[in-house]
């Protein structure tokens, strides 16, 4: 027969499993509860009820202990052990059943909004990225930019090479995009052989910049089964809110810039340009802007100077146009100018800017400064019989001789409408203004053409200088051109001087004018003026006397 103090052991032990065993219970249930998330009343009640058991078996050893411990209590405690196992197991299979939904949940979100290929979020996580970047941007007044790419030569590869291939080119370029993009950057997979990209506080240049590091993963070569696989790369870059405030326009739109991107020769990023959208609300939207700009007095003119060789003395400045945007801060005259073309208001951009240019030209002189201004005339403004009036009515207002102010055109615009063009300019010419071909060894006007134009200064295009140190054929065509040139009697002027290499060799090719970065960069009129009066510059100002 069992002792008493042997049937004392055996309860006691079975209640305290049958605890431990309900407090294991409780501890899942409670997982279920507070870390699933799962706050259904049914499992809040069956967590209260668990501690309630807790209690009960408590209660119910202290009670037998007070009244002694008997053989019929082991089947009554055994009872409970077996409640207390049953219901551990049933809350950890629970558990498990949950805890694989919330992973298979999971994975099919995943799934849902990552593409099975590269891994890379697709259209579906590019549109809710887009939604939240959208709306903190309006709320903080941010902006940024989205870009839209396509792979060029990319359905040869298939067509060719087979789509494994062509998936392992895919593979491998998500793989450099992830190394040159930013932490915050977004980038997605928008379908077949398309990538969309989203940079938050990001402005133009930026965007720029981030588009030319993306390009550059082109570079290399794509090796896929021992084929060595070389493709390009189009962009077309949107800007929030510059061009929309929707993030459907703002697609819609870099798709559009994409499109001009492509109609170029090799990689390439162009940004948005409304006057060439079919789109006619953006279109007067942006004309709206601009009208604003100009009566809000936005528009300003920077001056970037230029210096004689000979005496190394500045002897005249170029006054380049700045759109002060109240969004995206200093806009370049590429990103508005042909928006004011398309749109008409570019006569009034034009008479503003020779009307500031020439006041600026007169206060100088006033003050005893002899400099030279010049500013630059676009392709309508070329190609408009009547810019040789506007000038005259600016320059007459403020009593200026018609040679005061130098128009520079770019070789480009004159190959537009060569014998329109050409009109215009000898009309300048005949009332005396002073003309400079811009931008030359750009534009493939013939010799025949060139000799034709009424121009006193030839300016060379940046791309031949900036690589003169470096390239044996870019030095032979400046000294070419600068030979060519003082054999029809014109000046030379060096766009893009960076070095001072660079500068010594145009003085040894014997160039007569230089202007660029090493010099001095495109001031605003207060820093112009600062820069000039600093006595440590390099450089003389004005004509020695």
């Amino acid at each position: 027969m069992i002792d008493q103090a042997t049937i004392s052991a055996v309860v006691v032990g079975i209640i305290v499993l049958s605890i431990i065993a309900m407090a294991g219970a409780a501890h899942t249930i409670g997982l279920i509860v507070f870390k699933r998330n799962e706050r259904s009343r049914g499992w809040q009640f069956l967590f209260a009820a668990t501690l309630l058991f807790i209690g009960a078996y408590i209660a119910f050893g202290l009670d037998l202990y007070w009244r002694g411990f008997s053989v019929h209590d082991i089947l009554s405690s055994l009872i409970m052990l077996g409640g207390s196992f049953f219901g551990l197991l049933l809350s950890r299979h629970s558990l498990e059943s949950i805890d694989g939904l919330i992973s298979f949940g999971k994975v099919a979100n995943y799934n849902a909004l990552h593409d099975d290929l590269t891994g890379l979020p697709n259209r579906v996580a590019f549109r809710s990225e887009m939604s939240q970047i959208l709306a903190h941007a309006r709320d903080e007044s941010h902006h940024f930019a989205v870009l839209v790419a396509d792979l060029n030569g990319f359905k040869g590869v298939n067509d060719t090479l087979g789509h494994f291939v062509g998936d392992g080119v895919l593979e491998e370029l998500s793989r450099r995009f992830k190394t040159v993009l930013r932490s915050d950057d977004f980038v997605a997979r928008w379908g077949g052989d398309e990538f969309a990209f989203i940079l938050p506080l990001t402005d133009r240049i930026g965007a720029e910049e981030v588009a030319e590091k993306l390009i550059s993963t082109t570079d290399d070569y794509f090796c896929v089964e021992e084929h060595e696989i070389s493709i390009g790369i189009s962009m077309g870059l949107a800007m929030f809110p510059l061009h929309a405030d929707d993030g459907g326009e703002l697609l819609r739109m870099a798709d559009t810039a994409l499109y001009a991107a492509k109609a170029k020769a090799g990689s390439n990023v162009a940004l948005y340009d409304p006057a060439s959208d079919d789109n006619a609300t953006q279109r007067l939207m942006m004309n709206k802007n601009l009208q604003l700009a100009l009566a809000r007095d936005e528009l300003e003119l920077f001056y970037q100077p230029i210096i004689n060789m000979q005496t190394q003395r500045v002897t005249s400045v170029e006054a380049l146009l700045r759109w002060h945007h109240p969004d995206l801060g200093l806009l370049n005259p590429d990103e508005f100018m042909r928006l004011a073309e398309m749109s008409g208001l570019i006569r009034q951009v034009t008479r503003w800017t020779m009307d500031q240019a020439a006041r600026q030209l007169r206060l100088w002189r006033m003050r005893g400064l002899n400099l030279d201004v010049s500013i630059n005339l676009s392709i309508s403004d070329i190609q408009d019989l009547n810019v040789t009036a506007q000038l005259r009515n600016v320059l007459d207002r403020l009593n200026l001789e018609p040679g005061a102010l130098t128009l520079e055109v770019t070789e480009t615009s004159m190959m537009t409408d060569p014998n329109k063009a050409l009109e215009s300019l000898q009309r300048l010419d005949k009332m005396g203004a002073m003309i400079a071909i811009d931008d030359f060894g750009t534009g493939f006007a013939s010799l025949s053409y060139l000799r034709r134009i009424p121009a006193r200064a030839v300016k060379i295009d940046k791309a031949f200088i900036q690589r003169l140190s470096d390239e044996a054929d870019d030095r032979i065509i400046v000294e070419s051109t600068i030979a060519m040139a003082h054999a029809l009697d014109k000046v030379v002027v060096a766009e893009g001087v960076e070095e001072a290499s660079t500068l010594q060799t145009l003085q040894e090719l014997g160039c007569d004018y230089a202007q660029g970065f090493y010099i001095a960069t495109p001031m605003s009129i207060g820093d112009f003026e600062e820069w000039l009066a600093n006595p440590d510059k390099p450089w003389g100002v004005g004509l020695q006397a």
